[in-house]
């Protein structure tokens, strides 16, 4: 084995013709490691730990669905308690126009809560079964907390899922983000 190794290595000369290639190639391999496969690898070590975040979210989210189901009923039930047989109670909207216009009803019947407009999200206009809108509001914040007891107690709600509050001393603004299920009948 040896003398065949000797015999391979004593026909191999390396003169600078020869060497000069061998250099060129090297140098090019090792300038498409660093432009090319070096950046994927750090972009591929930040969609890991992306990966991984989500990973932990959604488990945190596990963790917290069936104590947020809980309150959740629990608010739904002691809104009803609250708003009882009153005429507060809505029939579920068709149309996005129709739950545009339930969510303006129920906010004009807060007493000293004005209403500034509601504003239907634009991407969800065109689904057939949810919609999600914003409601600005100005008032006391004692008016908003019977608003959103009532707007809890509709059938048709489907979550609550923002609220800003910001202004002053006596008067307040609100923006409440809801997402309302349409009737699919429609």
């Amino acid at each position: 084995m040896s003398r065949l190794v000797q015999r391979i290595t004593a026909s191999i000369r390396f003169t600078p013709a020869c060497v000069f290639p061998l250099l060129i190639g090297g140098s090019a391999i090792a300038v498409f490691l660093a432009v090319f496969l070096l950046p994927v690898y750090a972009k591929n070590n930040s969609l890991d730990r992306a990966i991984q975040d989500r990973r932990e979210a959604l488990e945190r989210q596990e963790l917290f669905a069936p104590i947020h189901a809980r309150l959740t009923m629990q608010l739904r039930e002691a809104s009803s308690l609250v708003v009882g047989d009153r005429q507060d109670i809505q029939d579920t909207p068709k149309s996005p126009e129709e739950a545009v216009y339930k969510l303006s009803l129920l906010a004009e019947q807060a007493h000293r809560l004005g209403l500034l407009g509601v504003t239907p999200h634009p991407d969800s206009l065109s689904t057939q079964d949810n919609l999600a809108a914003e409601l600005r509001l100005a008032g006391p914040f004692p008016q908003l907390r019977d608003l959103l007891i009532t707007l809890l107690a509709q059938p048709w709600l489907h979550r609550l899922e923002r609220l800003e509050i910001s202004g002053g001393a006596d008067v307040e603004e609100f923006r409440v983000g809801v997402s309302v299920r349409m009737d699919e009948g429609s």
